[in-house]
């Protein structure tokens, strides 16, 4: 029994030997970065505190932003929509969503104009006066015709867990990202949000290759 559980042993450490290594670059949110200050001060300001990459979310000129990348070595990596909280793809007003839309093609277009390879979306938000089923219906529709853009110029559409009562499982959550049937269309896991709703392990085991960033 001994000799069984020793060959198994060295079975489990052959197989984390031979999974490939993931390299993490750590990025922060720009807003993030309190006081006044150019778009370069602040990125260097970022490289200067550890950090190799950033996400934008507020609307900025495309030739500061790549300046400042340029002369800080610092990576734009990514967009956070604009306005999907404030105009959500679920919402029950057609003329609100079209606008949250419009909002978040915006974005996208902003990461291809930074270099960057994604957009991060909140899908949609549950409340009162949006049940779950029209949020997940509206939702995937909304995004549905954000894809032809994102896939014309490369650019991931990432959803994000948040607390916006919507997509509360892990399953579901891979299910609602499957349902798009685009590879562009993945996962932006936030390991703490979670926390409310389940285990961060059992999450990121059941979304697997699904989570595309951190």
């Amino acid at each position: 029994a001994a000799t069984a559980a020793t060959a198994a042993t060295a079975e489990i450490f052959a197989a984390e030997t031979r999974a490939p290594k993931v390299k993490l670059s750590k990025a922060v949110k720009y807003s993030m970065v309190a006081g006044k200050g150019s778009v370069q001060e602040k990125f260097q300001l970022l490289v200067d505190a550890g950090f190799t990459g950033v996400d934008i979310n507020v609307r900025l000129d495309h030739d500061e932003v790549n300046r400042a990348q340029q002369k800080t070595g610092l990576k734009e990596h990514g967009v956070v929509g604009y306005d999907h909280w404030r105009k959500p793809f679920s919402h029950q007003d057609k003329q609100v969503r079209a606008q949250g839309r419009e909002s978040f093609l915006g974005a996208i277009r902003d990461a291809k104009a930074y270099g960057a390879t994604s957009a991060l979306l909140v899908p949609g938000v549950c409340n009162k006066q949006v049940s779950y089923q029209d949020a997940y219906k509206r939702s995937q529709a909304e995004i549905r015709k954000c894809l032809p853009l994102a896939e014309d110029l490369g650019i991931q559409i990432l959803i994000e867990n948040v607390w916006n009562n919507f997509l509360l499982s892990p399953i579901e959550t891979a299910r609602f990202v499957d349902e798009l049937k685009s590879p562009l269309v993945g996962v932006y896991f936030d390991v703490g949000n979670v926390v409310r709703f389940g285990w961060p392990e059992q999450w990121i085991t059941a979304l697997g290759s699904r989570i595309k960033k951190l």
